[in-house]
């Protein structure tokens, strides 16, 4: 047998995983599941730090209350999913898709989000503390009264975001797209703002 097919089968095989498999895995010490395709699967209240889920396919997965903190989920799709108060602190988000997503009250606090789209999702109240949003895609996104204290959102584009009542002190606004976005009772403090993108 080819060793160079190994990786392959073994990844084709855990793409095709049901929930309880992705699940008893995990409980037996599994961490990584590249490519895993678990759409619209129900993984509510889910306690799983450190994953590894490079490129997997959650479009409109409920994972509300879960807990997947401290994990690696690069160019992963959560298109559509329900992530309200899910725990996704100090993750790997790169390039991950949350579009038209419902994150309100999630925690993404200290998280690499870099390039990741938001677009139009529901972010109320979520928080980005300290979270790296360098050239992420915000555009339409509702983040009324959302906690982004020290968030790095150089190059991101919030074109026609909602930020009423949002905290962004001593947040790095480089190049950011601001255009059309509701900016009533935002908290400003310690930002330059003369570098935002007109």
């Amino acid at each position: 047998m080819n060793s160079s097919a190994l990786p392959i089968a073994s990844t084709f095989t855990k793409a095709m995983l049901t929930v309880q498999d992705f699940l008893d895995r995990y409980e037996r010490g599994e961490r990584t599941f590249d490519s895993l395709r678990l759409r619209g699967a129900i993984l509510r209240e889910t306690r799983l730090p450190g994953l590894h889920l490079g490129l997997a396919e959650l479009t409109g997965a409920d994972l509300s209350a879960a807990t997947w903190s401290c994990s690696d989920l690069i160019e992963a799709c959560f298109s559509g999913a329900l992530l309200w108060r899910t725990d996704l602190s100090s993750t790997t988000l790169i390039r991950s898709n949350f579009t038209r997503s419902a994150l309100i009250r999630a925690n993404f606090s200290q998280s690499n989000c870099y390039q990741a789209s938001f677009a139009h999702a529901d972010m109320r109240l979520i928080h980005l503390e300290g979270a790296d949003l360098t050239g992420a895609n915000l555009v339409g996104a509702d983040l009324r009264f959302a906690h982004l204290s020290g968030t790095n959102l150089t190059d991101a584009n919030l074109t026609g975001a909602n930020l009423i009542g949002s905290d962004f002190s001593h947040a790095t606004l480089c190049n950011t797209n601001l255009t059309h976005t509701q900016i009533d009772r935002v908290n400003w403090t310690g930002c330059d703002r003369t570098q935002i993108k007109p």
